[in-house]
């Protein structure tokens, strides 16, 4: 296969889908507006279906058929995250098997990602021979932060897994994005830390510098604006990045461009999970 002229760009879709177990609901006041999941699981499902690329967090079990259902027609689920199944009458029984073998597995609401619990967060390697040229992968990167612990775990991981795939793939044409909800605000300072220790660049930024978008307009948590926010927060938390190299490890990738960042964002009353999907179309600088 012949490179490609012009590297052609992916959609990625991001969101935290605040579908969550219903003891969870049940025992949580702030988690109080999780309801209609199996609708809003059918809407983030045939919406992210859409797009090339998929990541989801606070995806606990709970209507994971749903989820399933839209998705698995075209896209391929990495293991573990798929659903038993449609079934049970309608009484939810795929969704308590879901969310206890999401639980016992420790991927539920990418449980694994936050840092107290010293994993990192969950990676898939990406061969984008067909999109960008022989040859090329994406390593793309899924995590759902602790706010209170933001610290270097997701570049402890990177490192570690660089090294387990460097045999496999050249670095060099390997571009690396991270996405999820980072409970941080844009005008935090620990977005700056996370930044800095990551060497990373934030495509939201680019594209707003060079589109003259008003970040304000692009805040994925408003409790203006979405009835589902319980916390009386406003602010840009949910993030794409990308991640030119290690320069620790003297270790570079594939820069990615970003052609655009949108919002998907529904009538108040109607919304699908009280923050907003972000969608980047990216491709190879």
């Amino acid at each position: 296969m012949e490179d490609r002229a012009e590297p052609e760009a992916i959609s990625v879709y991001a969101h935290n889908t605040y579908l969550l177990p219903s003891v969870m609901v049940a025992v949580t006041s702030a988690n109080k507006s999780c309801t209609n999941q199996h609708v809003r699981a059918a809407c983030i499902g045939e919406e992210a279906g859409r797009h090339d690329v998929v990541a989801l967090q606070e995806v606990w079990g709970s209507q994971v058929d749903k989820l399933d259902t839209a998705l698995r027609p075209t896209h391929n689920i990495a293991d573990g995250c798929q659903s038993v199944g449609s079934w049970g009458f309608g009484l939810g029984i795929p969704s308590v098997i879901d969310t206890l073998r999401f639980t016992y597995n420790c991927n539920g609401g990418l449980c694994v990602s936050e840092t107290k619990s010293k994993k990192g967060v969950t990676a898939a390697l990406l061969d984008m021979s067909y999109r960008w040229g022989q040859g090329r992968h994406l390593l793309f990167l899924n995590t759902h932060l602790d706010p209170m612990n933001p610290d270097s775990k997701i570049a402890q991981f990177l490192v570690s897994f660089c090294a387990e795939i460097s045999d496999q793939v050249e670095l060099q044409k390997m571009a690396v994005m991270l996405v999820g909800d980072f409970n941080i605000a844009s005008t935090d300072r620990a977005y700056r830390t996370v930044k800095k220790i990551l060497g990373a660049r934030d495509l939201y930024a680019e594209y707003a510098q060079r589109a003259s978008a008003d970040e304000e307009e692009h805040y994925t948590y408003d409790c203006q604006e979405n009835s589902l926010v319980m916390w009386q927060e406003r602010g840009r938390i949910d993030y794409g990045w990308a991640l030119d190299g290690l320069e620790e490890e003297d270790v570079s990738f594939m820069p990615l461009a970003v052609d655009s960042v949108e919002l998907t964002k529904q009538e108040r009353g109607a919304e699908w999970s009280d923050h907003w999907a972000q969608v980047f179309r990216v491709r190879p600088k």
